[in-house]
């Protein structure tokens, strides 16, 4: 997803700092994500100072608008973790008091600087200890490298989370996966949906890497009350009268194809996704995170 971002960033003619901390971004993968590597600058990141210091020295650099996409923060060690020893005590919460301040120097040149800042981080389990670990756990089951520092930091905080149901696998006609759903939460918003989630496809095993936004698009229309299913067949029935009957597994053959239905799909969307959210209609459950959903964590 950070690489899409990318791609669709650079389109919009910003520049791309790409900080890798594990070595294994894959220049192929990147262009089949579409992005322009030549307007790509890649960093290896070596540690956690060495990340926040170049980001603050491109700041102050140049004028282009640039978009900072860190790999991750949980994989980037500080200077103490590298030239130091391999007992964790010797540097405990190191990274997250270099963080505490780092951002409290950064967020302001960054806003300033119209730049964007995407922290990619891991979710860990949380093993609490002392009388009341076992309540710790239950309420709060992850936790994220780093401390909390870059919580106050965010604007958005998103949790991206896998199934293990093989339904959840993309397939080609072969039966090889070549992609998976991701359910989507945003744990922290500055701009009034937190709490909010939804469900994607994400392809990475073809020569079109990214979002498949189309399947996502039913997913999200698929419990409308205009679009009703009757076995394998689903009907769409708008108020204007329109009607379509069609199996799901031609709903991205018919979406790219069928413009009369695209822009009903779109229409729906709005309706059942932005404008009943903004009126408070319905029910609310249909827009929030189902917390058994989320159950495997990726990324944030």
């Amino acid at each position: 997803m950070a690489a899409q971002i990318a791609a669709n960033a650079q389109k919009m003619g910003k520049l791309i700092i790409y900080f890798d901390s594990e070595s294994a971004i894959d220049p192929n993968f990147l262009e089949r994500a579409g992005c322009d590597l030549e307007r790509l600058m890649y960093i290896q990141a070596s540690s956690v100072e060495f990340v926040l210091e170049t980001i603050e020295e491109l700041l102050g650099a140049t004028d282009e608008q640039l978009v900072f996409i860190w790999d991750s923060l949980a994989f980037t060690p500080a200077v103490s973790d590298v030239e130091g020893d391999f007992n964790p005590q010797s540097t405990m919460a190191m990274k997250a008091r270099i963080l505490a301040k780092g951002m409290s120097k950064l967020v302001i040149p960054v806003a300033d600087k119209r730049a964007t800042l995407i922290v990619l981080n891991q979710l860990k389990t949380n093993i609490p200890q002392g009388p009341n670990a076992r309540i710790i756990a239950m309420t709060t089951p992850y936790i994220t490298p780093g401390g909390k520092a870059m919580h106050y930091s965010y604007s958005l905080r998103i949790w991206l989370t896998g199934r293990k149901a093989k339904s959840s696998f993309i397939e080609d006609d072969k039966g090889f996966r070549i992609g998976s759903e991701v359910k989507i939460k945003l744990e922290k918003s500055r701009f009034g949906t937190q709490g909010r989630s939804c469900a994607f496809r994400i392809l990475w095993g073809t020569e079109d890497v990214g979002i498949r936004d189309e399947e996502s698009w039913f997913d999200a229309v698929k419990s409308s009350e205009y679009l009703t299913s009757a076995g394998a067949w689903y009907t769409l029935s708008m108020p204007d009268g329109y009607v379509k009957k069609f199996q799901p597994s031609k709903w991205t053959e018919l979406i790219t194809s069928d413009d009369e239905f695209r822009s009903n799909i779109m229409q729906l969307m709005d309706e059942e996704i932005v404008r009943k959210f903004d009126r408070r209609e319905g029910e609310a459950k249909a827009f929030y995170a189902d917390p058994e959903d989320l159950t495997v964590p990726h990324q944030i």
